[in-house]
């Protein structure tokens, strides 16, 4: 029998820009941090936890990358714990629905729709499940997210919701 497991991921984000106006290239240079809080549920005996800990991720920072301006990105080693589950199983992974960042400041609107979930160095999508071997009773990797603002995003705190969907596969 498959048993279906959902993770979610409350995600306070907070943008913060800073304008320099440089007068003689009449050009605008633009600082922005960007920092999640993540709480997670976790359900039944499926847990997110940080590699080689107990301890469940919980705060994740999203920093510029240093090579491609306006992206930014954050990485955690995880562990996802199966024990309770036939240990002969695989599982499968992917997002439960598009991770949208959205803007909570009252009376604006804006979000971030372009942003990835990567596992393992795999792209976690909708309808795309990604198949995992567990090891030990877990299944441990780089938890990578990556996001790309615009030139015109509104400065603020941006939250979603990002939701694993864990499958075991008999």
């Amino acid at each position: 029998m498959k048993k279906l497991t959902m993770f979610c991921f409350a995600l306070n984000i907070l943008l913060n820009t800073t304008f320099v106006q440089a007068t003689a290239l009449r050009t605008q240079a633009k600082e922005q941090k960007i920092t999640f809080k993540a709480s997670i549920k976790p359900v039944l005996d499926m847990k997110i936890a940080r590699a080689g800990s107990s301890a469940l991720i919980e705060n994740l920072s999203l920093t510029p990358s240093l090579e491609t301006p306006l992206l930014y990105e954050t990485s955690q080693a995880a562990t996802i714990s199966t024990l309770g589950y036939d240990s002969g199983h695989r599982f499968k992974i992917s997002l439960s629905k598009e991770l949208v960042l959205e803007l909570t400041k009252k009376g604006q609107k804006d979000e971030i729709r372009d942003a990835r979930v990567l596992f393992k160095g795999q792209d976690l999508t909708v309808n795309n499940p990604i198949e995992f071997t567990p090891d030990n009773n877990k299944i441990e990797g780089l938890l990578k997210i990556i996001a790309k603002v615009t030139e015109n995003q509104k400065v603020g705190v941006y939250s979603g919701e990002l939701i694993l969907k864990v499958e075991e596969v008999a």
